[in-house]
């Protein structure tokens, strides 16, 4: 199933809207770390330029955006390596919610971010769920 992120106007978050948030083992992650060190709001602007959307700050947490099937929140974590899983590598995450919850388009959302911003060559990135398990990684000084 092929899932087009569309052109998207930025929609203020509204916990009524957002209606109840599944557990954080339910949730896709994708952490970030910029291959040029970059503060949080820099990335969030590039992150807008890159996948076409507006990330809004809020000043309490980092960054959101939101639309009618997805909401996508951008910060900076204090998670440390756990397994095999190098956190702590990785100073940004975005976490990928489905509004309504929905597993599989979830996974298939979160994927294609990843996919867009392996393209641009700008970020090592880690795609877990459910901060348990690496869905993929990618590293653009490596190659792969």
């Amino acid at each position: 199933m092929d899932i087009t992120l569309p052109r998207c106007r930025l929609l203020r978050h509204n916990r009524n809207r957002l209606g109840s948030q599944p557990a954080v083992t339910d949730l896709d992650y994708l952490f970030l770390a910029p291959v040029e060190p970059a503060s949080l709001a820099t990335v969030a602007n590039d992150l807008n330029e890159l996948l076409n959307l507006r990330f809004a700050e809020d000043p309490d947490f980092g960054f959101r955006f939101s639309m009618h099937e997805v909401a996508l929140d951008l910060t900076d974590h204090d998670f440390d390596t756990d397994r095999d899983l190098p956190f702590q590598d990785y100073p940004f995450v975005i976490t990928v919610r489905k509004i309504g919850w929905d597993p599989v388009f979830q996974a298939i959302y979160a994927h294609h971010l990843f996919q867009w911003l392996k393209e641009s060559k700008r970020y090592r990135l880690l795609l877990t769920t459910g901060l348990q398990r690496v869905v993929d990684s990618y590293d653009p000084i490596k190659g792969r």
